[in-house]
């Protein structure tokens, strides 16, 4: 039998006890996300496991029973009350009726305003719009952890001259992540490209104009906020496709960021505490080659990364290894020979599922079925010949 793995926090006993779980929101919360209807459905899947007892409301292909065996094979009790839901509708309905029963709703974005007023949840939208506003960065970090940067509407932007190159980022109170309103301008022609791009997506908004700084690794730094203190969970190694668009994280236990990340990061959650934010967040900071962090992006919800930060000490401990990296598998497969052929990875601690998908229960999947976590190994090198091996898996 496999060894139990274990959260890094007690989240059940430190989040607020009328505290539940609900990620399903709309479309219009989510349009600078880039989000499709799976993906309204696919992030209620997020965090199971990690609530304890608590209510969770997930869409039904988000917790089946063939994943929630796979979860279980890997040390993870899931004592969760789930409750399932196949639409919109009935995911608001049984929202609903946990606020009548005196619950908040903890979200990773904001909820739909007609449907539920600041006193169903946890994190009301206004406040979540204020923390997560990119705009208002510099109200959370302390000047000399900035890039220098200002704000601009398209008009003023497009006949602007500077040395390249720039970040442009969309600078709305929108939910905004994975470099979707992010763009990283090299010259002239990617500025204007990024211009149209970016009024595309926010026609009437404005811009934040950001200097390049040189970093030699990002990080995605994680806290945990109460009413009564601040804890810095640690971090994720940000991987990237391209610039602003990741594509994975890693956390090696012999190459943490400095001490100053953890000083940076309570900085932070202590101004988001007495503003009044209760959760899991984060925010994506660089490391300069002379040791400077500069924070980028304000994450004031649950991160992809959250999971594996949390669960890594656990994990690693149990491998006797030190490195974890994130992995998201795709397949065609039906789900439970995708969870079948997991097994014996799973069974020796060298992969930790933590979110899946099953596309037989949800058609906005097109058949496409999901398992992501990250694998455990003891290099970087090894960690990914292990995510190609689990790639090969779902396609061979």
């Amino acid at each position: 039998m496999t060894m139990p793995l274990s959260w890094l926090i007690d989240l059940d006993a430190w989040l607020p006890p009328d505290a539940v779980f609900m990620a399903r929101t709309d479309l219009h919360q989510t349009r600078l996300l880039g989000f499709q209807p799976v993906n309204l459905e696919a992030v209620t899947g997020i965090g199971l496991g990690m609530f304890g007892r608590r209510a969770a409301v997930r869409h039904r292909s988000c917790a089946t029973v063939a994943f929630l065996d796979l979860m279980t094979l890997a040390g993870l009790r899931i004592e969760e009350t789930t409750l399932r839901y196949d639409t919109g509708e009935e995911a608001h309905a049984l929202a609903r009726q946990l606020v009548q029963e005196g619950h908040r709703i903890l979200s990773a974005y904001p909820m739909p305003p007609a449907l539920y007023d600041d006193s169903a949840l946890l994190v009301p939208n206004s406040l979540w719009h204020d923390l997560n506003a990119k705009s208002r960065l510099h109200l959370l970090v302390p000047p000399q952890n900035l890039a220098p940067r200002h704000l601009v509407n398209h008009a003023q932007a497009w006949p602007m001259t500077f040395t390249f190159p720039v970040w442009l980022k969309v600078a709305g109170d929108a939910a905004t992540g994975w470099g979707y309103a992010v763009r990283h301008c090299a010259d002239s022609s990617s500025y204007q490209a990024a211009l149209d791009e970016l009024e595309a997506l926010d026609p009437k908004g404005t811009l934040i104009m950001e200097s390049h700084i040189k970093v030699r690794r990002s990080w995605c730094a994680c806290i945990l906020v109460s009413p009564d203190q601040v804890i810095y969970a640690g971090c994720a190694e940000q991987i990237f496709d391209l610039p602003g668009k990741q594509s994975g994280s890693l956390i090696d236990a012999n190459d943490a960021p400095s001490s100053e990340m953890a000083t940076l990061m309570s900085t932070i959650g202590e101004r988001a505490r007495q503003a009044g934010f209760i959760g899991i967040a984060g925010c994506d900071v660089g490391e300069t080659d002379e040791g400077q962090l500069v924070a980028f992006d304000p994450n004031f919800r649950l991160n992809a990364s959250s999971a594996q930060v949390l669960l890594h000490a656990s994990a690693t401990a149990r491998a006797g290894a030190h490195v974890t990296q994130s992995v998201t598998l795709r397949s065609q497969r039906r789900f439970p020979e995708m969870t079948a052929r997991l097994e014996r990875w799973v069974a020796c601690g060298r992969f930790v599922p933590t979110r899946g998908l099953d596309a037989h229960h949800l058609a906005a999947a097109q058949g496409i079925s999901t398992i992501a976590g990250f694998v455990v190994e003891h290099s970087r090198a090894s960690a990914t010949d292990t995510m190609n091996e689990l790639q090969s898996l779902m396609v061979t």
